[in-house]
């Protein structure tokens, strides 16, 4: 259970370490609108939204 309870939460890799199916029982559980930091591609394609960033391209948004 997080601390806070507020409507949305700014996570850096909050799920580092667990395998997939943790992940998405972690992320489903907290009901709240997340941003959160990813390296998993696996666990991104599960969200609502993605903005895929790299160090050479602008931000792209995928659907």
């Amino acid at each position: 259970m997080l601390a806070q309870s507020t409507p949305v939460l700014v996570l850096d890799e909050p799920t580092n370490h667990l395998d997939l199916r943790h992940q998405l029982r972690l992320m489903a559980e907290t009901g709240r609108t997340a941003v959160a930091a990813l390296h998993d591609l696996n666990l991104a394609m599960e969200a609502d939204q993605v903005v895929l960033m790299t160090e050479v391209l602008a931000p792209a948004e995928v659907e």
